[in-house]
């Protein structure tokens, strides 16, 4: 167990190698954990009461997600202050607070996703504006808006192609042909609930966690999911928990998911279907 966040931990991202681990929360710090010892590195400090001239202020500083690039060389923060801030990895720790080497500013609403394509510095973030951003690392500028979804962007993530998936609140999965300037738009259904959550397992290839507990999994060729599980986490009181977290190991057939049970279940996927291995508690 690590702790040090004052507010709840709203995001969190494993460096490639595994040896760092980072921590964004609702009070606004963001910390650096070395996973072997547990020892932190604070990045952001936490706002308190103390710093802060009122509710709102300390509001706007609320941290709500975070990703690494696969070479260990950045880390990307984006929270309810509208921004996109990048830190060198190499050089954390050398200085507290982290002063980020740019802060991408664009966004009219709090960015709530952020995702790397795989093995690149391309970065993407996605909005309550309901729009998606790119940035080039490599160059450190802001290259493209895409648009499409009618709601604000939940959640994103990126295999190795250029095509990040994307859901939003209205209730759609969005595949980006960043290249040919298009998307793709895939719906559950009518009795499907809102996606709470999307990882992208290979090209072409990703799942989607719901609100009514349904796991699904989807291909790029089809319109409708290939794979379902229904009640994926169990139900509580009769009803169904949701599907709150999920990631999958790239170019594998594992997925993880959370849910509010307490548990973390892994699956294995295949190509019609998905089965359960093991659950950890």
């Amino acid at each position: 167990m690590l702790r040090g966040h004052d507010l709840t931990p709203s995001c969190v991202a494993l460096s490639q190698k595994g040896v760092r681990a980072f921590s964004g929360s609702k009070d606004g710090s963001v910390f650096m954990w070395n996973v072997e010892d547990g020892k932190k590195t604070t990045i952001l400090p936490p706002i308190t009461g103390r710093h802060v001239a009122n509710l709102t202020d300390r509001n706007e500083r609320e941290i709500l997600a975070i990703a690494t690039s696969d070479d260990d060389r950045y880390l990307a923060v984006g929270g309810r202050d509208n921004c996109v801030r990048i830190f060198d990895i190499r050089t954390l720790g050398k200085s507290s607070p982290a002063t980020p080497l740019t802060t991408m500013e664009g966004h009219k609403k709090p960015v709530n996703a952020l995702t790397f394509r795989s093995r690149s510095l391309d970065l993407y973030s996605g909005s309550e504006d309901r729009c998606i951003r790119r940035y080039d690392l490599n160059a450190m500028t802001y290259v493209e808006t895409l648009y499409g979804h009618q709601s604000p962007i939940v959640a994103m993530d990126c295999a190795n192609k250029n095509r990040p998936v994307s859901i939003a609140r209205d209730r759609t999965v969005r595949v980006w042909k960043v290249e040919e300037d298009s998307h793709l738009v895939f719906r559950g259904g009518g009795d499907v609930g809102s996606a709470e959550c999307i990882s992208a397992i290979q090209d072409g290839w990703f799942v989607t966690g719901h609100d009514d507990g349904r796991l699904l999994l989807w291909k790029e060729e089809k319109k409708r999911p290939v794979g379902v599980i229904t009640a994926a986490h169990g139900h509580q009181n009769g009803v169904t928990r949701s599907v709150m977290c999920c990631g999958a190991l790239g170019l594998s057939d594992v997925l993880a998911t959370g849910s509010n049970d307490g548990f973390m279940r892994l699956w294995k996927v295949r190509q019609l279907s998905i089965f359960l291995v093991n659950v950890f508690m």
